[in-house]
């Protein structure tokens, strides 16, 4: 409990994310998903030991798929910018 603590205060103090967060572009969505992840980690972490855990592992990649899936198609032209 304590980590958790300690990982949401040094998430919510850094700069880095703050800076992010204010801009105008895509830093705020690929943060929100970030925390996501990150919480889906921690609660299959929670819950691994269970018969169902394996749909968190899923959970867990799918908003990575969400934000890259540009990177798993290959363009028709390789000229064409993705």
């Amino acid at each position: 409990m304590s980590a958790g603590i300690v990982g949401a205060l040094a998430y919510t103090f850094s700069d880095s994310f703050w800076f992010s967060a204010v801009e105008g572009e895509v830093y705020a969505m690929s943060s929100f998903f970030t925390a996501i992840v990150f919480w889906a980690i921690l609660k299959w972490e929670h819950v691994a030991d269970e018969p169902d855990a394996d749909k968190w592992i899923v959970f867990i990649f799918f908003p990575d798929g969400i934000i890259h899936w540009r990177a798993f198609i290959k363009p028709v032209n390789d000229t064409e910018p993705l």
